[in-house]
């Protein structure tokens, strides 16, 4: 990998997506903030943070990645969001620093995740058009009829089951813990119990993950049952959350 400086986006975790000649690298991060876009220099493999991307810089990062525009839905947790894209998909966009429900954004597919680039101009009156028929009790018809309503953002329940739902996962049960929740999950016939804080953010998996747990959310930890082709004779059960 080339040393150079870039922009890049970086939601928790200890690493950064990089592309450089068609391929995706995860660069770990030596210092700099936990959430946002930021200028990186990389030397040595690895990304040092230099300062705060400006808007125009996220523009142009990525070059090459497919861009669209979709719509927000559902807010997952600070920064993540639910939203639906060309032909109804149901997207899963990160570093949303500002927003509300049906705002669209535009976005960039970073390889793993689809990032936001920030608010789409020109579509404010359909977003507000679409949240006066919600508070109404209206369905909104552009969008599929799982994501017209939006749900309690309160109810950790379904915050925990959105988080496992959209890495194909299905939550089995969920206990409130201290400073989080412990939570059993099945993917792929794996049943799994790991344990998280209030933002889903991975404290524990239940299985071995040779100490990048902090790494990860549910969501992320549920998808790698399929990316890393676990299978049942792999997984390391530690005996409690020592």
């Amino acid at each position: 990998m080339r040393s150079c400086e870039l922009v890049a986006p970086r939601f928790g975790g200890g690493k950064i997506p990089v592309w450089q000649d068609g391929l995706l690298w995860e660069v770990p991060v030596v210092a700099g903030p936990d959430q946002g876009w930021g200028l990186w220099r990389l030397e040595d493999h690895q990304a040092r943070f230099v300062r705060p991307a400006a808007a125009w810089e996220r523009e142009r990062a990525l070059p090459g990645r497919p861009r669209q525009v979709v719509y927000l839905v559902e807010e997952l947790k600070s920064g993540l969001w639910k939203a639906a894209g060309p032909g109804r998909k149901e997207l899963l966009v990160t570093l949303v620093d500002q927003g509300a429900v049906f705002d669209a954004v535009r976005v960039v597919d970073g390889g793993l995740r689809w990032w936001s680039l920030g608010l789409a101009s020109g579509r404010a009156g359909k977003a507000r058009r679409w949240r006066e028929a919600l508070e109404r009790g209206h369905t909104v018809p552009n969008l599929k009829p799982g994501l017209a309503r939006a749900r309690s953002q309160n109810d950790p329940g379904q915050v925990l089951t959105r988080a496992v739902e959209m890495a194909g996962g299905r939550l089995l049960s969920w206990v409130s813990v201290a400073n989080g929740y412990q939570v059993t999950w099945e993917r792929q016939g794996q049943r799994i119990t790991s344990m998280v804080d209030r933002q889903l953010n991975l404290q524990h998996a239940g299985f071995c993950l040779a100490n990048t747990d902090r790494q990860h959310d549910l969501t992320s930890l549920v998808s790698l049952i399929t990316e890393r082709g676990m299978s049942a004779e792999e997984y390391y059960y530690g005996g409690g959350w020592s």
